[in-house]
Formats: C-alpha cells, sequence, structure tokens
C-alpha cells in the first residue's frame, strides 16, 4: 500500500459523491436512523459545481499501488476529508470546517485518516484559519471517531448538531 494525498479536481466528482454516499449509508446503517436524503446522481454536479468555484476544497486519497496495477474494477480512491470556509465572531473571522471524512473500511487503521487530517491542516493554515471545526457522526456509535479527533488535537465544545429544511 502506498498512498498519495491529492486535492481533488472537478473531474473526480464521480468518485466523491460515491464515497460520500459510502459514508452516510454507514452512519444510517449503524445508527438505524436515516438522517439524510442524499441522491448520488445530484451530488455528483454538485460536487463538480463547488469545486470549480473554489468554495469547496477535497482532498483524496489514493492507493497509488491499486493504480501500477492497472486495476479497472477498482477504484484507486481510498478517502476523502472535504472542507470549506466559514466566518464568526468567536473565530475573529474566517475558520475551516470538515463537512465529510470518511476512509474505506479495509483502509482504515492504517494512518490514512490522519494523512488526510494532516492536510486538511496544513490547508487551513495556509487559507489564513486559526481553527478548523468538525462535527461527529452520533454517538456512541461513533466514539472512535470522536477518539481520532481528540487523538489529533480537536477538544470537544459541547452542543449538538442540529438543522432546519427551509424547502427551497
Amino acid at each position: 500500500m502506498k498512498i498519495k494525498i491529492e486535492e481533488a479536481a472537478p473531474c473526480n466528482s464521480k468518485v466523491i459523491a460515491s464515497m460520500v454516499k459510502r459514508l452516510l449509508d454507514e452512519i444510517i446503517q449503524r445508527t438505524g436512523v436515516k438522517s439524510f436524503d442524499f441522491n448520488v446522481n445530484d451530488a455528483e454536479p454538485k460536487a463538480k459545481e463547488l469545486i470549480d468555484k473554489s468554495i469547496y476544497h477535497i482532498f483524496l486519497a489514493r492507493d497509488t499501488e491499486l493504480e501500477t496495477k492497472n486495476e479497472t474494477e477498482h477504484e484507486t480512491e481510498v478517502g476523502l476529508i472535504t472542507l470549506c470556509e466559514s466566518y464568526s465572531l468567536y473565530a475573529n473571522g474566517s475558520y475551516g470546517l470538515i463537512q465529510e471524512f470518511y476512509v474505506s473500511p479495509d483502509y482504515r487503521s492504517r494512518g490514512i485518516g490522519r494523512m488526510l487530517l494532516e492536510k486538511a491542516k496544513t490547508f487551513g493554515a495556509s487559507s489564513g484559519w486559526k481553527r478548523m471545526e468538525v462535527t461527529t457522526p452520533p454517538l456512541p456509535e461513533f466514539k472512535r471517531s470522536l477518539n481520532f479527533y481528540q487523538k489529533y488535537g480537536f477538544s470537544r465544545q459541547g452542543g449538538y448538531k442540529l438543522k432546519v429544511l427551509l424547502g427551497l
């Protein structure tokens, strides 16, 4: 296994949508709650649009050994982290948000998540962000995710992630 982390291009939108679907399906399966109304066919052009506008930054983990084997049946992308910029007074201006973070199950516990997170932190620092925030999937089902983030410097801030649909 040889992993390379690269910023995604619009041409990667299909694999991005596919990985985000796998992430959301895993959350739904483990929690038993259909928290997301996600359509992979709608997500692909949306990912392309957001990347084109440079308002959504995605880093892909690619297994380059799969590329060299010319395996056409398997995607070479094995993980991703997506970021966007937000603003607040409490953060003294701009800061980064991790929106989606996924590593394929067969590649977990091999340092790929750490590599993606380091790339995200480097990108955030170069973008002038003083902080980065993330919301974990529901606990206790995703306690391992919380432990991962804490291991790499994130601290709990309390609260819950809430949503309201605006019907737009």
